[in-house]
């Protein structure tokens, strides 16, 4: 995954989260950035919304969507 340097020389920040910072601000706390085209490597903001961490597991399709018996 591609990622570009910050100010500080041992940080890293990865694009996509770059480019949203620029145009919204910080990610708020308890929130991430998802994809909504499915393209990861689209790092046009527009491509992004944040959305509760809590949500995520379900959107991944992980144990969260299996119904346990």
């Amino acid at each position: 995954m591609r990622s570009i340097r910050t100010r500080a020389m041992s940080r890293y920040l990865l694009k996509h989260v770059h480019e949203w910072e620029k145009l919204a601000g910080p990610v708020p706390e308890g929130l991430c950035l998802k994809c909504i085209d499915g393209n990861r490597l689209n790092t046009d903001p527009a491509n992004w919304i944040a959305i509760p961490r809590g949500v995520l597991p379900r959107l991944n399709g992980g144990r969260a969507t299996r119904v346990m018996a």
